[in-house]
């Protein structure tokens, strides 16, 4: 079977490639796990992820103690959009491995339980992932922390549908393979992208299918629907063509054209009377050497005529970026991306352009939606786009949804999903089909994403993380309080001046070539992530700042950690006490410009707020010694001075103003201190009611068995108090504990972290 193409006019996980899983069966018996893995190995390399699932469940079914297997099936399952499979078998990795060897399982389970719109779950997952990811600047962390706030955003999304309903288009236009893109011409003319078989080759072991995406026409005749290839007019036998698109008068035809080992680029064939002339590729700058060009839309704005297309330039956001460019006569002026309010670092997909709405439809992985790819809108602006706004469910599902289009003659919009009710021979959410719906009354209205973004609120985002990092035991050392009186800037002060100290602990006793060797670790971790990041934060701190003069309300979530070589309660103090230093840093910026901020006394209506969690030595890396003696470990080496951080973790727009339920604790945080194993420990974290609409705690998750919860299930009135009573049964326990509970609520902020902390002896 052929290699299968990269580039496929879609993201490689979006249309499936079905490979005939046929093999003779006497030729398949008594396969070793090996040689299936082996299998499977080759059909994911050639992109057949259905294939791959196959093979490597049969591996798995006769040897299910292997991990590497079970790894490869749960991702093969997630490849080819099999989401309910897929997130049964990353839960029972995530189960066997706790995260251990397959430190990514907890983020996909996250991802396929979000698939399967269980937001819930999902969103406690993603949160329980942040915590023990350490590379805080992937985008694998990234999308986590995007991802905890869009699972809240659904959930609040599914309470308010729109007035739509959405049908599978059925057949001759949708297949059990992949359609997709379709664009209505006129009353009797409809134009799609369709995978579809092109031969069947006999082999003795197996049957091979090739399949081959092109365009096809859709046309009425009678009261018959009809397709029709249109290689007629393409004219290419092998190559991939997909996502045709015309021109404003129909006198060119646009579309993506793929060949085996190349990126795809983006054709055009010019109307001659009643036949088309020979595609051919555009030139730069639409195609671009070495990137990929596909997707493209063209519209008429203001007079003027413009290309929407998707591609991976060098210059880009992120992923795949939508970009634009002016046709003037027969040559394009100077691509531009759209920006930071449409591209993310994640993927943005399928522009359309509605000139008679004049916005812009667009599909994206990374802004708030349901799950996968949802679709948005937005305005062209003066000096950019609008914020996008989610279209909302049904039109929008916890799976894929891209490429919409409109025909404005008849109010009917199409659009594209793998959502259950696809045709399909394998999975409910294997492959795409085309969709479409009517307004019943007036075009459905977007929703924003909850808490609204501008501009300058996605510049101030671009910073998080910030990761502040500090001397052993500072500030001020050997003591219990929580707050300060130094700022950040005092204590890297200090920090600076014990790098020499630093430089000749850590490089004791080492032979000359490993104190080479040593010298460079340390002088890098001072040098690029002590000092930049105090240089990191006063970038933070200006732009901070300016959003705050626009009278914004922002709050920051802050995290603290610390190296193990204190009890669990003193290094929560500590923590509370580098959180506070930052705290103090903002609260001296510019000769004290934030504090009216922070006394939520602006006239301007903004205010800074802050969530802290001190997390103690939480999840301490395994590379730190806790040796009082080995001060060269536990205190000089790198991995250990990584511990001694706080991280501004994330950025929000808070509306305490706002008629919501609020909850406030006394405490967030329980440290036990050292107790016994077989102790019954129990607190009651007292909170009230702060906002102004009853409270309702929905749940209250738990870690573990051992941790027993009871709260109060009637609504909590404004201003009344109420407790959560904790029991902790600490007969399976030993050692240091951190155990978090997730409180569910209708507040304002709909989750909330309690944690407990311990140190667990056996007893004599």
């Amino acid at each position: 079977m052929k290699r299968l193409l990269k580039h496929l006019f879609q993201l490689k996980f979006l249309i499936p490639l079905v490979v005939v899983y046929a093999l003779a069966s006497q030729y398949l018996q008594a396969q070793s796990p090996t040689q299936w893995i082996k299998y499977g190995d080759k059909s994911w390399a050639e992109k057949d992820y259905y294939g791959a699932s196959k093979y490597y469940k049969e591996a798995f079914v006769i040897d299910s103690t292997n991990l590497e297997t079970l790894n490869k099936y749960a991702s093969a399952l997630r490849m080819y959009n099999d989401y309910l499979l897929a997130e049964k078998y990353y839960q029972y990795l995530y189960k066997l491995d706790k995260g251990k060897n397959y430190k990514e399982a907890l983020f996909w389970l996250s991802t396929m339980q979000k698939s399967n719109a269980k937001y819930q779950d999902a969103r406690k997952n993603f949160t329980k992932f942040s915590t023990v990811y350490k590379d805080r600047n992937s985008f694998i962390y990234k999308k986590t922390i995007q991802e905890i706030q869009s699972c809240a955003f659904a959930q609040e999304l599914m309470k308010d549908t729109v007035k739509v309903i959405v049908k599978n288009l059925g057949t001759p236009v949708n297949t059990v393979n992949a359609d997709f893109a379709a664009v209505q011409l006129n009353d009797s003319m409809l134009y799609f992208s369709s995978l579809r078989q092109a031969e069947v080759v006999v082999e003795k072991t197996k049957n091979t299918t090739d399949y081959i995406v092109q365009i096809f026409s859709i046309y009425k005749k009678d009261t018959l629907w009809k397709n029709d290839s249109l290689k007629k007019f393409i004219s290419d036998k092998t190559a991939q063509n997909a996502n045709g698109t015309f021109n404003a008068d129909h006198s060119k035809f646009y579309f993506t054209r793929c060949t085996e080992g190349q990126q795809c680029k983006i054709w055009v064939t010019e109307r001659n009377g009643k036949l088309w002339n020979i595609p051919y590729q555009l030139p730069v700058p639409i195609n671009q050497e070495g990137f990929t060009s596909t997707q493209p839309h063209v519209a008429n704005i203001d007079g003027k005529e413009w290309m929407f297309f998707v591609a991976d330039f060098e210059k880009g956001k992120g992923k795949l970026d939508i970009w634009q460019a002016e046709l003037r006569g027969n040559v394009f002026a100077e691509v531009q991306n759209l920006g930071d309010s449409i591209n993310s670092i994640d993927d943005e997909l399928s522009p359309y352009y509605n000139s008679e709405n004049q916005q812009l439809y667009f599909a994206s992985a990374w802004h708030y939606g349901l799950g996968g790819f949802d679709i948005f809108q937005a305005s062209k602006k003066a000096n950019g786009w609008s914020t996008p706004k989610n279209l909302g469910y049904p039109i929008n599902t916890s799976a894929n949804d891209f490429y919409y289009s409109t025909y404005a003659k008849t109010k009917t919009a199409y659009l594209t999903s793998n959502r259950v009710g696809s045709i399909t021979a394998k999975s409910a959410t294997c492959c795409n089909d085309i969709w479409k719906y009517q307004f019943l009354e007036a075009a459905p209205t977007a929703i924003s994403a909850i808490p609204q973004k501008d501009s300058s609120f996605l510049e101030l985002e671009k910073y998080v993380p910030v990761t502040l990092y500090f001397h052993n035991d500072e500030p001020m050392p050997k003591s219990v309080d929580t707050t300060t009186t130094l700022t950040y800037e005092q204590t890297i002060s200090n920090y600076r001046n014990q790098f020499p100290i630093y430089q000749k602990e850590f490089t004791k006793g080492l032979t000359p070539q490993q104190k080479i060797t040593a010298t460079k670790d340390l002088e890098s971790f001072l040098n690029q992530e002590v000092e930049a990041g105090f240089t990191h934060l006063q970038k933070f701190a200006t732009q901070l700042l300016k959003n705050l003069n626009r009278g914004q309300r922002i709050e920051l979530t802050v995290k603290g950690f610390a190296s193990p070589l204190a009890k669990t309660d003193y290094n929560v103090h500590l923590t509370l006490r580098r959180i506070a230093s930052m705290e103090n840093y903002l609260k001296s910026f510019q000769n004290g410009a934030m504090l009216p901020y922070l006394g939520d006394s602006a006239s301007n209506g903004g205010s800074l707020s802050f969530i802290k969690i001190p997390y103690g030595e939480y999840k301490s890396g395994e590379a730190v010694v806790d040796d009082f003696e080995n001060t060269q470990q536990s205190i000089y080496s790198p991995a250990a001075a990584r511990e001694r951080r706080i991280e501004i973790v994330n950025v929000a727009l808070s509306h305490k103003d706002s008629l919501t339920a609020d909850i406030l604790f006394v405490k967030e945080i329980k440290n036990f201190g050292t107790v016994l194993q077989g102790d019954t420990l129990q607190f009651d974290f007292q909170f009230k009611n702060s906002g102004k609409k009853p409270l309702q705690i929905q749940s209250v998750i738990s870690p573990n068995d051992l941790v027993k919860v009871g709260y109060i299930k009637a609504p909590i009135l404004p201003n009344q108090q109420s407790t959560i009573k904790v029991t902790v049964v600490t007969s399976k326990m030993i050692g240091k504990q951190f155990l978090h509970l997730q409180i569910e609520t209708n507040a304002r902020k709909k989750t909330k972290e309690l944690t407990l902390t311990m140190e667990v002896f056996k007893k004599d």
